[in-house]
């Protein structure tokens, strides 16, 4: 796992947000020279956020309390957003992924590692089922049986690419892990459209 998130993150550059940090397990794998914004629900994490911060050699950290569905950044303003096992928690995965590419550069990047449903019909599947009413009042919300790559492919991206592993872990097994990038084109506010028609 620690290859993997060296290679997802070891060409980030410019700002990068990351969704549900916790205590910032991910920031010793960052480039030092980002500009890094953390959005964490929890409040009583982001001291440790930022003592991790420290330990990395991270200088330009900024922490705000929101969620996936409502970030408080500015449209078009982040190079790149990163979700490591966050997208199995939020309540709305549409909202969540619109929201990602309101705030992204045009041509930015999402990086996405994430926990999905098993294949139909699998006992793996079906555990999966069995278990996502407890599993989601124990770990926050957590779908155990989500299919996000599908809700990612619909999305609106300029193109998503992934690829689905496995991990030798109970329940959580199947993974997914890549990259989508928003598109070029920018579309203007709809307040701005009307009143710039001339």
């Amino acid at each position: 796992m620690a290859q993997l998130k060296h290679w997802l993150f070891a060409d980030l550059h410019g700002t990068v947000l990351e969704l549900g940090p916790g205590a910032g397990i991910n920031l010793s794998y960052y480039p030092p020279d980002i500009n890094w914004i953390g959005i964490e629900l929890n409040p009583f994490l982001h001291p440790y956020i930022r003592q991790e911060a420290d330990r990395q050699g991270l200088s330009s950290i900024n922490v705000f309390k929101g969620t996936a569905e409502q970030l408080p950044v500015a449209d078009n303003s982040i190079d790149t957003v990163v979700s490591t096992y966050v997208l199995c928690s939020v309540t709305q995965l549409e909202e969540c992924l619109s929201e990602i590419q309101r705030v992204l550069k045009p041509g930015g990047l999402f990086v996405f590692l994430e926990h999905v449903a098993a294949k139909p019909m699998t006992l793996e599947r079906r555990i999966q089922e069995a278990v996502k009413p407890l599993w989601k009042t124990l770990l926050h919300n957590c779908h155990p049986n989500r299919e996000t790559w599908k809700t990612l492919e619909k999305a609106g991206f300029e193109w998503v690419h992934y690829q689905h592993f496995r991990l030798s872990l109970p329940v959580v097994s199947p993974q997914i892990v890549g990259k989508a990038r928003k598109s070029l084109e920018t579309t203007l506010p709809k307040a701005l459209a009307l009143t710039s028609g001339n």
